[in-house]
């Protein structure tokens, strides 16, 4: 797989939203948070995937734009809306947008930009394409630390694929190339979930291939990556079945861009 194209979920979408979805007290802080920085709209969205953000936020209010590479994901956004189009959507990368100077009063990038090895040319296309004094809401994801993170480094060494991912992987990075781009960082919002797993149920889904940094693998290399993973999992942690804590988290970072 070629690290250095922007990362197509066509092939989650039947498991997307089981796997990707935040729980409803977390969506309920979630969602008026991003609101009160977006405002009304419009927002483009980057990344709209299923539509787990940007459909709440429009029924609250907020008048939504979807981009995004994969056109099953949004076919299954439509799904999610009861079969209807909620919201212009648009296939496109987010390192070209398709749109006009100005266009929007602000824009989300959730879960995306780690995908995108043109992390720097989609901040530039935002900050184009966002009004002066907009709002950019941006959350890369952060390190999983923790026995997943030891899972995911033995799988990753056996399968000989990367650890890391093939867009932006450090909030400092996006603070710094956003400031270059005059986008002051001005509220920052963590919301937590504690989550549990077992050490056998995590190994299949690496093996699956659920997670996409594993992408980079073909089924014979995750197949073998996971059985290696398997065996240092019981010689560290005991029998398999066993579960594990983890912290799910949501680290928003609002950005507002100079005005006039």
């Amino acid at each position: 797989m070629d690290r250095g194209e922007s990362l197509v979920f066509d092939r989650a979408v039947e498991y997307y939203d089981r796997t990707r979805s935040l729980s409803s007290a977390s969506m309920d802080k979630l969602v008026p948070l991003i609101r009160r920085d977006v405002g009304d709209g419009p927002c483009l969205e980057i990344g709209v995937g299923t539509g787990r953000i940007a459909l709440p936020l429009q029924a609250g209010g907020t008048a939504m734009v979807g981009l995004d590479l994969s056109q099953p994901m949004m076919r299954r956004l439509v799904h999610n809306a009861g079969g209807r189009l909620p919201f212009p959507l648009v296939a496109a990368d987010a390192s070209s947008l398709p749109f006009a100077d100005d266009s929007f009063a602000a824009a989300l990038a959730v879960h995306v930009l780690h995908l995108i090895p043109e992390w720097r040319r989609a901040l530039e296309e935002l900050v184009r394409v966002v009004r002066p004094a907009g709002a950019l809401v941006i959350d890369i994801g952060r390190e999983t630390k923790g026995p997943f993170r030891d899972l995911l480094a033995q799988f990753a060494a056996a399968a000989n694929i990367p650890e890391t991912h093939r867009g932006i992987n450090d909030a400092g990075e996006l603070d710094a190339a956003l400031a270059e781009l005059g986008a002051e960082l001005t509220q920052t919002h963590v919301i937590e979930e504690m989550r549990s797993a077992s050490y056998d149920k995590t190994i299949e889904a690496l093996k699956a291939g659920t997670y996409s940094i594993t992408w980079a693998a073909d089924e014979a290399a995750r197949h073998r990556a996971a059985a290696h993973t398997r065996r240092w999992a019981e010689a560290r942690f005991g029998p398999l079945d066993r579960r594990y804590d983890y912290r799910l988290e949501i680290a928003l970072r609002t950005y507002r861009l100079q005005g006039f």
